[in-house]
């Protein structure tokens, strides 16, 4: 095992990418393939289903909730419930109570289901045009690929492989699939459930264990705040741009935090 290299672990969504035109085309997807189980879809009926202002539409009430999204089902949860979330929450712990007041076990494997099978159904059926949904941070793609060059570098993210694969391919970066830990796939093996959190320490675990020194890049202090404690030498790298609530890393306290207000700005934080 390598060692020699600094160790670094990066998130998609909000870090590399605006994906969220992305997620709420799965979204309206996903919401007619609900309310019609019955129907059949090919890519021209995907032409009346699917359409820009919809996912307009959808953008000005659900844009401010993304900083809450840690899964897709997420969306659902929001989507399927506007009379509990179409409102403005303040942090985290404000949203999580709203969520926890309706939440089922049952209910989310539904919509975990029928979020990430509308993925692979837009994929297939929007071909080539899948990739105008995503906005790509040039400045964030530039320091991964200087990254990869460089460290022991890692993708985590609460994204399925092929679609991470496929947009990373965009850019004509390849990351091993044992460097991959996704919604679906942990490296190699399939994912049975473990959180974001729980997959970093695997990484840390699986590569020269967790008092090591490493980088994290983040929008979110979720996972970054539940590993804090096992990782001593944690540096986490803010991306200020994304979908984050200042005040909810503020809260957080992490030792080693730095904030990047610009993806440009990355490079100097990771080199």
């Amino acid at each position: 095992m390598d060692t020699s290299a600094q160790l670094c672990i990066w998130d998609f969504d909000g870090v590399l990418s605006d994906s969220l035109t992305e997620c709420l085309s799965v979204v309206v997807l996903a919401a007619f393939r609900h309310a019609n189980p019955d129907i059949s879809i090919d890519s021209r009926a995907l032409v009346e289903i699917y359409n820009p202002e919809k996912v307009h539409e959808l953008d000005r009430w659900m844009r401010p909730l993304r900083p809450f999204v840690a899964t897709g089902q997420d969306y659902l949860w929001q989507y399927f419930h506007k009379d509990k979330f179409d409102r403005r929450f303040t942090s985290m712990i404000e949203y999580q109570e709203c969520y926890r007041s309706i939440y089922n076990q049952s209910l989310d494997q539904t919509y975990k289901r029928l979020f990430y099978d509308s993925r692979k159904m837009l994929i297939k059926l929007m071909g080539k045009k899948y990739m105008s949904l995503f906005t790509t941070y040039q400045g964030a793609v530039h320091a991964l690929r200087m990254s990869m060059g460089r460290h022991r570098s890692f993708v985590c993210t609460a994204r399925d492989r092929q679609a991470l694969e496929m947009i990373l391919a965009r850019h004509r970066i390849e990351i091993p699939r044992d460097r991959i830990y996704s919604q679906d796939f942990c490296a190699d093996e399939e994912n049975r459930g473990r959180s974001k959190a729980e997959q970093i320490l695997e990484i840390l675990d699986y590569h020269g264990g967790r008092q090591q020194p490493f980088v994290i890049v983040e929008d979110q202090v979720k996972a970054p705040a539940q590993v804090a404690a096992d990782c001593p030498n944690m540096k986490v790298v803010f991306a200020a741009y994304g979908y984050g609530l200042a005040s909810d890393w503020e809260d957080a306290g992490l030792k080693g935090m730095v904030q990047v207000n610009s993806p440009a700005d990355l490079i100097f934080e990771i080199f």
